[in-house]
């Protein structure tokens, strides 16, 4: 997979934190996705358009962290999102659709997801706050890393 640049990282995710993560929330996360968390606990990327331009692409401001044992759902002060608060908050408010995994900030009020779906798992889409629902990005998250610019 393509390596990219990330900047301001939070510490660095231990496997067993990852797997008891996983196992917690019940995810299907493809080993791409698992293997870029375990390296770069998101971040902030130099490359952040997936698309032939910023008008009909898809562009990520960041990716979210996982804080096993922190809390803070906000960006202040300069902290990540915590992905694993976006799926406390789920949970609790049913906002998001269950069968997606929050990985980054889409920016303008959407999130980019994993599908965790038997029908369409490991597809990338963009989440819209508004209620419009999902937008197709592309086929796996590797893909959206190698199309990153």
């Amino acid at each position: 997979m393509k390596e990219l640049t990330i900047r301001k990282s939070e510490k660095p995710i231990t496997r067993e934190e990852l797997n008891l993560f996983i196992d917690t929330y019940n995810l299907k996360l493809p080993n791409s996705y698992i293997e870029f968390i375990l390296k770069n606990n998101g971040g902030y990327s130099s490359e952040s358009l997936f698309g032939s331009s910023i008008e009909e692409g898809v562009v990520i401001d960041s990716f979210f962290s996982i804080r096993p044992n922190l809390g803070d759902f906000s960006n202040n002060l300069g902290r990540l999102v915590n992905v694993k608060k976006i799926l406390e908050n789920n949970i609790k408010d049913k906002d998001l659709p269950f069968d997606i995994y929050p990985f980054g900030d889409g920016g303008g009020g959407t999130f980019l997801c994993i599908s965790m779906n038997n029908e369409s798992l490991g597809k990338i889409y963009k989440y819209y706050w508004d209620g419009s629902g999902l937008q197709y990005v592309c086929d796996s998250f590797e893909e959206f890393i190698e199309g990153l610019e």
